[in-house]
């Protein structure tokens, strides 16, 4: 969170006449709070808080959501390659544009809630019968 350059004046000009320990006290904030303040305003000449320097995203949103709506049955490898970047790129940004993809069979529920061995175990026994 941050504070409003009025109010950061008002506290710089009232920790002109008081302690900063009496100034954050008096105000509820930090005492660094108002130690950064006094070395920022020395610094710059402003209280203005420096612009984030941000990374640019990977993935652009947009055509994430364009393309998993056009090709709802892919999977996260699958999209990855569409978009030249890694598997955890691709989740993360689902989870973050609220999609999940998810591609587990309707058959498994039903087979574990029987208490009968998977799908996959039958095919193997029955691979290694013949």
């Amino acid at each position: 969170m941050y504070y409003s350059v009025d109010f950061r004046q008002k506290v710089l000009d009232y920790a002109k006449t008081h302690t900063i320990k009496e100034t954050a006290k008096t105000f509820g904030i930090s005492k660094w709070a108002v130690s950064n303040w006094k070395k920022l305003l020395k610094d710059t000449g402003s209280l203005k808080c420096a612009p984030l320097n941000r990374k640019p995203r990977k993935m652009d949103y947009a055509k994430l959501k364009e393309y998993v709506d056009a090709n709802p049955d892919k999977y996260l490898r699958e999209i990855a390659e569409v978009f030249h970047c890694a598997k955890e790129t691709v989740r993360q940004s689902l989870i973050k544009i609220g999609y999940t993809l998810k591609k587990r069979p309707n058959y498994t529920k039903s087979v574990k809630r029987k208490n009968v061995r998977s799908i996959q175990m039958e095919y193997l026994d029955t691979e290694r019968k013949i």
